[in-house]
């Protein structure tokens, strides 16, 4: 169905992938990595969001909700 992870689905990602997320940080923590609270990453990030192109959608590859409802009904009939 010509569907890549990352673009298509950007949260999917194959088996072959499955370790993809798993990253040990205590090296990083140890040398001096501070998280900032989450409300601070929400905030700054809906604001970064809000001064991308209006026509940000346009251009992306992501999969439509009509494609999505194809791909879901083709899964079912296998």
């Amino acid at each position: 169905h010509e569907i890549q992870p990352w673009t298509h689905l950007p949260l999917y990602v194959p088996a072959n992938m499955v370790g993809i997320h798993l990253a040990n940080n205590d090296k990083a923590i140890a040398a001096g990595l501070v998280y900032r609270p989450l409300e601070e990453t929400v905030r700054d990030l809906l604001a970064w969001n809000a001064t991308r192109p209006a026509d940000r959608e346009k251009r992306d590859p992501s999969i439509t909700r009509e494609r999505e409802q194809e791909l879901l009904k083709a899964w079912h009939e296998r």
